[in-house]
């Protein structure tokens, strides 16, 4: 499934190019980037995300720079390590953070709090990722906050 969602992500984005619209071209990379690395083609996602970062730069569409960051982070830290992942993370989390985008900061506190909680950083985690979680009033039944709040008990568990 991963392999045909990367396959029509990239006919979807080879359209989107070819009409020329470039805006919103950033969620499309988004899609595919993470497709790929769904797949295990941690090259190819990596190639798209480098094309989104001339994106931004070039056409100044930065909707999805915290997902694109975080994603980046996720296919380094399986390819890479963990050191450039985290710094990417904290990144994500602070571009989020001062854009007040809840959602992104959410998925970047969740990815931080797992990376440090394979550390051993438990605490740490739990300190960062719960008054994210506390920020939600709203949508506590969604699965990215089910999955917080899971990944909190967890830690308060330890």
């Amino acid at each position: 499934r991963t392999d045909q969602a990367a396959r029509l992500g990239a006919r979807g984005l080879s359209l989107q190019r070819s009409t020329g619209l470039k805006l919103l071209s950033s969620v499309n990379i988004w899609i595919l980037a993470t497709a790929y690395a769904a797949a295990g083609d941690h090259d190819r996602a990596l190639a798209v995300l480098d094309e989104a970062d001339e994106l931004m730069g070039s056409f100044g569409e930065k909707l999805m720079q915290p997902a694109l960051m975080l994603c980046r982070a996720q296919v380094i830290l399986e390819a890479d390590g963990e050191s450039a992942a985290e710094k990417l993370m904290l990144e994500s989390l602070q571009l989020a953070h001062d854009r007040q985008d809840g959602w992104h900061k959410l998925h970047a506190a969740m990815a931080l709090a797992r990376l440090w909680r394979g550390e051993g950083k438990h605490r740490e985690a739990r300190e960062l990722l719960a008054p994210v979680y506390g920020w939600f009033t709203e949508g506590l039944d969604t699965a990215p906050l089910l999955e917080a709040r899971a990944l909190l008990d967890e830690l308060e568990s330890v």
